[in-house]
């Protein structure tokens, strides 16, 4: 196998297991929540990536990731699989992003999931109710978010790889060689036609 052929298997490898982690990370804790308010007590909470705003879609890109990097591997090098390399490139950076995002805004992302787990409708829920929420939460990431930003940066060095292996010209046989030549070579003449000179007779 040559070496574009190695690096094209491996980003497609890597590709898929950051596909794999940003799908999975969704699906588990992304945010934590304890909450302590005079005359409620104390409560905590516990929020999946799948149930605040960017969890469906981190997990819609982490699908066309791995789908893309099985596109990339099924071309086989052709020139439609520069753009299958550059969709895992920007599935990847887009999850890794939206991931970032949830992540410094986690306070305010974990809000409406909790109003919701409390049974209190959200159209009720004003702003000066949400600011006393807010000042009363200890919020901290959960392990699901940093699996996805994790498979969004795994992805990207995935397609990178298929990316630059797509691009890398392809090894040439050598100049010498009969297919490089573009034919055979002419035969050399070895024979060489030789005369004879026609014997004589002398008389005495």
């Amino acid at each position: 196998m040559n070496e574009a052929g190695s690096s094209a298997r491996t980003g497609v490898v890597l590709a898929v297991i950051g596909g794999i982690l940003t799908v999975g990370g969704v699906f588990l804790t992304w945010g934590k929540a304890a909450i302590s308010m005079p005359g409620v007590g104390n409560e905590s909470y516990t929020i999946a990536g799948k149930e605040l705003a960017n969890g469906p879609t981190v997990m819609g890109l982490g699908i066309a990731v791995i789908i893309a990097a099985l596109v990339t591997l099924a071309l086989k090098g052709k020139p439609a699989a520069a753009l299958t390399s550059i969709a895992t490139v920007a599935g990847g950076a887009m999850a890794a992003i939206l991931g970032i995002s949830t992540f410094t805004g986690l306070e305010d992302a974990l809000v409406d999931p909790i109003v919701e787990q409390s049974g209190v409708p959200l159209e009720s829920f004003n702003e000066a109710a949400r600011k006393i929420l807010t000042d009363a939460m200890e919020v901290g990431a959960g392990w699901g978010l940093y699996f996805s930003i994790l498979g969004g940066f795994v992805a990207v060095v995935g397609g990178v790889l298929m990316l630059m292996a797509v691009r890398r010209p392809a090894p040439q046989a050598g100049a010498d060689s009969p297919e490089a030549g573009g034919g055979s070579q002419p035969e050399r003449v070895t024979e060489t036609e030789t005369e004879t000179e026609p014997e004589t007779e002398t008389t005495a």
